[in-house]
């Protein structure tokens, strides 16, 4: 009998945002879901015998991250959760450049222990002076060249 050793698969990106969620809330900041997914409404029409499908878009803002907030200072914070090895699209790296550029914080996450690290950096610093992850980020930063 021979057995196979496999790596265990990533945790699906829903835990993820829930865990930075609560991170968060436990930081004092007021965090939420932010779900950008399309919706369908199916009515059936009996006189007919017919369906008719509506499609409905959440939120008209693309690449809108996964999870917003505000800092018990009033500073906007956009955490844009990912798997880890997997890139964020055009949109969503337009939007985390347009978060960090106004002065609020925006960060890729792949581990929720860099939400953590983001935390401890404001309770020694205070709020006002976390820098946005996305800035130091390097992967990032060629991300941004390949936009548009």
């Amino acid at each position: 009998m021979t057995f196979k050793l496999t790596r265990p698969k990533p945790p699906p990106e829903g835990a993820l945002v829930t865990a930075v969620l609560k991170v968060l809330q436990l930081a004092g900041c007021m965090a939420w879901r932010q779900n950008n997914l399309p919706s369908f409404t199916v009515m059936q029409r009996r006189d007919l015998g017919t369906a008719l499908v509506r499609f409905h878009r959440n939120t008209v803002l693309k690449g809108i991250s996964d999870v917003g907030g505000i800092t018990p200072t009033g500073r906007a914070i956009q955490i844009e959760c990912k798997r880890v090895g997997e890139r964020p699209s055009g949109e969503q790296s337009g939007w985390l450049t347009a978060v960090s550029s106004s002065g609020g914080i925006a960060m890729l996450c792949e581990d929720v222990e860099q939400v953590v690290v983001l935390v401890n950096q404001s309770r020694l610093n205070g709020w006002d002076r976390v820098a946005s992850p996305w800035t130091n980020n390097p992967r990032s930063k060629s991300m941004r060249k390949e936009m548009p």
